[in-house]
């Protein structure tokens, strides 16, 4: 789904609150080859202090330093938004053709857009007809984002001396990714969980298809600064108190008192970390819920396969999979990705955070979806 979209490769670059990822593709959807990959933490990314042009600055100038250290080949590149910027829906308008909505799409979209129509750029895809009070129409996932986030980002691609071609959404991007393991035989509706910095995104497949998109705002950052705030450390501290102890689940009194015995830490990390996941459990079930009217109850999440940066916080995917009653994995996108071409095998356990980045990666000049 492009919201800007120029068959030729494109290195993906997944621009975070704390960090940045990106990835290069060879080959094609049936084979696809691991050609370069990296990440790297924006310097001060935990500070609220930077005005928006400093902060664009910094990301300008680490992501051009990445490049430069990972010798992409290609200049050409995607990228990705999501956040309070950026709306997608799903709308049903009269049957027209893909030229004919073009040129009636502002009209037709305003009144499913919460913002000023001449402030974003839109964008469509069509997904289908259908026939709605004995009428015929076509389902369209509508994408509307502010003009000044997407001009945001282009500084930032072309600053560091790329070309941006694609600007996609993260849901959207992370469905990418997913198509390259996903078992095309295998009838099932999943949720893509993908747990970033300070926003993450929600994108319910069914058979492949996305159905329900939605970004909420529990991420990893709100876990940070809990326990900076309740144990009265540093953010870095924080975090690392954060990686190190996530989630200690017992069913007992008794067991918890004897764990805070040799390791009190372990127990208060948990103990203020449980409240925002339960919160995250909350907003899961409620996508699932409305998945569920939205199909007139005949169907529900089959499973939940999670990415991004918090998505392997200590138990927090048992913690999720005991309260919603479903399967939740841990997402590789590497998985099918020949990873042969490259030294090195950091990536595996760093493979979660490439999510959206190996998405992004999947693009090729002239794709219009």
């Amino acid at each position: 789904m492009g919201l800007f979209s120029g068959s030729k490769e494109l290195v993906g670059i997944d621009i975070g609150t704390h960090s940045i990822k990106l990835v290069a593709l060879k080959g094609t959807p049936a084979r696809w080859s691991l050609a370069k990959y990296a990440v790297s933490e924006i310097p001060s990314a935990s500070t609220e202090e930077l005005s928006p042009e400093e902060r664009k600055s910094l990301v300008t100038s680490t992501l051009r330093s990445m490049l430069s250290t990972t010798r992409i080949g290609t200049k050409k590149a995607a990228t990705s938004v999501s956040g309070n910027a950026v709306i997608v829906r799903y709308v049903k308008f009269p049957r027209m053709s893909p030229s004919d909505l073009e040129k009636t799409i502002q009209f037709e979209a305003e009144p499913y857009i919460p913002f000023d129509i001449r402030e974003v750029n839109i964008s469509t895809h069509i997904l289908g007809d259908v026939m709605e009070d004995g009428q015929p129409k076509m389902e369209t996932v509508l994408v509307g984002a502010k003009k000044e986030l997407l001009q945001e980002r282009m500084e930032i691609i072309e600053g560091a001396g790329l070309k941006l071609l694609v600007i996609d959404v993260d849901a959207f991007a992370l469905e990418n990714a997913y198509e390259i393991t996903r078992d095309k035989d295998r009838v099932e509706t999943v949720m893509l969980l993908n747990l970033g910095a300070t926003t993450s995104n929600i994108n319910i497949l069914e058979n492949g298809v996305s159905k329900i998109v939605r970004d909420i705002f529990i991420a990893g950052n709100n876990f940070t600064r809990a326990i900076q705030k309740n144990l009265q450390v540093e953010y870095s501290e924080a975090e690392n108190l954060k990686k190190e102890y996530g989630l200690t689940l017992t069913g007992a009194g008794e067991e918890l008192e004897s764990i805070a015995a040799q390791d009190e830490t372990k127990v208060q990390v948990s103990t203020i970390l449980m409240p925002l996941v339960r919160e995250l459990v909350g907003e899961v079930r409620r996508s699932i819920d409305y998945y569920q009217a939205q199909t007139g109850g005949e169907k529900s999440v089959d499973r939940i396969v999670l990415s991004g940066g918090s998505s392997k916080l200590n138990n927090l995917d048992k913690f999720l999979s005991d309260e919603l009653g479903l399967p939740v994995d841990i997402y590789d996108p590497f998985e099918r990705i020949d990873t042969t071409r490259v030294s090195g095998r950091d990536w595996e356990e760093l493979a979660p955070v490439f999510a959206v980045a190996v998405g992004l990666a999947t693009r090729r000049e002239g794709d219009t979806k």
